[in-house]
């Protein structure tokens, strides 16, 4: 038994790698805040499968490291409450350390980790990005011939990542590698280019040239990564009524919003509502949706 405390602000999708080997006997505390607030369909169902005890908390902003100050506060809570416990951070924020390190002095067994995954197997917390790159471009410098290779500093991130993460990696290179984990955060975290650009700058404290920089590099996956959703819709309805779906799932925050917003604009009820029912079947609409 152990309890994992997230922080959804900085590890986002990735963090949650892992969800299907917690046990019932395992509790899930997931900080977010309006920062990060979003998650995908396969997140959403695998949530929903999770065996483990969730709550989540709703971080307040406004302050600089907001989230990890409420974090830090709940995790010292549940610490007095059973110190037996097995605690983990799942957190890429090596301020956390200190944190750890206090505990540890005193008995408590708490670890951070990138993923629960990777909390599962032991794997170190450290982001095995930086180091690696270096000593990789030096090899080739004496042999051009293996200048095919790369790839090996894109792939760094793999250990926490999936098919976005390496496609982001890729575009970015080992330059930018540092910087991997902030960028799928803000593709799973906007929905247009406005908002990608502002969270960049947001997350990178203004810089604008470095946030200019990455939105030049991600913004053409932006569309790709969220016309995922309409792929996926096309595999449960009529292909011909997937843009109207997809009109009304962003222009209606409620169930009721969306059904009535198909019904007016498909101008077919019958049809609106059996469409309607494959959604809720297939959870394409959440609770605020």
């Amino acid at each position: 038994m152990a309890t994992y405390i997230i922080d959804y602000e900085n590890v986002s999708v990735d963090g949650m790698k892992g969800l299907s080997n917690l046990t019932a006997e395992d509790n899930l505390y997931i900080f977010y805040s309006e920062k990060a607030d979003r998650m995908t369909f396969d997140l959403y169902r695998r949530l929903s499968e999770c065996r483990a005890r969730q709550e989540f908390f709703r971080a307040s902003v406004g302050t600089k490291n907001a989230l990890d100050f409420q974090l830090v506060s709940i995790l010292g809570y549940k610490v007095a409450r059973d110190e037996k416990a097995a605690f983990v951070i799942v957190s890429r924020d090596k301020g956390f350390d200190c944190v750890v390190k206090l505990w540890a002095s005193r008995g408590v067994t708490i670890t951070r980790a990138t993923s629960i995954g990777a909390a599962l197997t032991g794997e170190p917390a450290e982001e095995p990005v930086s180091k690696p790159a270096p000593k990789k471009a030096a090899v080739k410098k004496a042999a051009p011939k293996k200048a095919a290779a790369k790839p090996a500093p894109q792939s760094a991130p793999q250990p926490a990542g999936d098919a976005l993460t390496r496609r982001v990696a890729a575009l970015l290179g080992a330059e930018g590698a540092a910087y991997v984990g902030v960028a799928v955060e803000a593709l799973h975290s906007t929905s247009n280019k406005s908002d990608l650009n502002n969270y960049l700058l947001k997350k990178l404290g203004g810089d604008n040239k470095l946030a200019g920089e990455l939105y030049g590099k991600l913004k053409p996956l932006l569309n790709e990564h969220h016309g995922d959703r309409g792929e996926l819709l096309s595999r449960v309805i009529d292909p011909q009524y997937v843009s109207v779906v997809l009109e009304a799932m962003d222009a209606r925050k409620s169930k009721e919003g969306v059904h009535n917003y198909l019904a007016k604009k498909m101008q077919d009820k019958k049809t609106a509502s059996e469409i309607y029912k494959i959604l809720r079947k297939n959870r394409f609409l959440d609770d605020k949706s």
